[in-house]
């Protein structure tokens, strides 16, 4: 059986503690009677951690009452190893602020299977810019990685993408490189994204009918999000996307017509 924590509204616990101490006649013979300790005693009278369902039930079943009666006083139930899960998420959130969000995920990673296990559902859930965005910062260092550094030390991958790089910085263009994007609980990151509109740089040889697939798709949740998509493929290789269903641009002037054209 999983054991819930519940999360109550601000002094509530605190009034439903009070209450069983009065109907006792102390904290010690709350103690007693529920079996809990002194020390949990106090710090659910203080509000100062959730309190396990069971452990309410004890005192609620000294002060004669039905725990339906709280339901619309608590604010969430937790499951058993929520304390841990809770630990790493605020460390991670104290960290983030110093500027050691990776550095702490790092060490995180280092625990148990089983607990990392619940670990990334929960900052899946809990934190998902955060956790896709340090997935995605370890992808880059797969391979080749970014070899390319620009004039703001920003990393690319290759020499298209500095191409788009210069090309927008050149005229003038505000953009965004490989932002996270979150189309219905899917991660993506776009080559470039200027306002509503985004760029996809490549210069695949080949693509394989999965590689072809998969930008479909991304093209598709990018347009589900409401924005306007065309991917930048050299001449040379456009014959290798017949099968995109994407507006597709070779050269540097129509791509600049399409970013200054109004949204549509």
């Amino acid at each position: 059986m999983i054991k819930m924590f519940l999360k109550f509204k601000k002094g509530k616990l605190n009034d439903i503690i009070n209450k069983a101490i009065t109907k006792a006649g102390s904290e010690r013979k709350l103690c007693k009677t529920t079996g809990i300790s002194k020390g949990a005693i106090y710090r659910y009278k203080y509000e100062l951690v959730n309190i396990p369902k069971t452990r309410l039930q004890r005192i609620l079943n000294l002060l004669g009452v039905d725990i339906n009666k709280y339901n619309k006083y608590i604010l969430e139930e937790f499951p058993e190893n929520w304390g841990k899960v809770k630990g790493g998420i605020n460390c991670v959130n104290i960290k983030k602020k110093q500027g050691k969000f990776i550095e702490t995920i790092e060490r995180l990673r280092k625990v148990s299977s089983k607990r990392m296990k619940q670990w990334h559902k929960e900052m899946r859930e809990r934190f998902p810019e955060e956790y896709y965005v340090w997935q995605y910062e370890r992808f880059k260092k797969v391979g080749r990685g970014y070899s390319y550094k620009l004039e703001n030390k920003i990393l690319v991958r290759n020499k298209l993408e500095k191409k788009m790089r210069d090309f927008l910085i050149l005229n003038g263009f505000k953009f965004e490189y490989e932002p996270y994007i979150n189309v219905s609980g899917k991660a993506y990151f776009p080559d470039f994204k200027i306002g509503n509109k985004i760029i996809e740089a490549t210069e695949w040889k080949h693509p394989d009918k999965d590689k072809i697939m998969k930008l479909n798709k991304k093209i598709k949740d990018y347009r589900k999000q409401g924005f306007e998509v065309v991917l930048y493929i050299p001449e040379i290789f456009r014959k290798f996307y017949k099968e995109i269903e994407c507006s597709i641009i070779s050269e540097l002037a129509p791509l600049k017509a399409f970013l200054n054209a109004p949204v549509a």
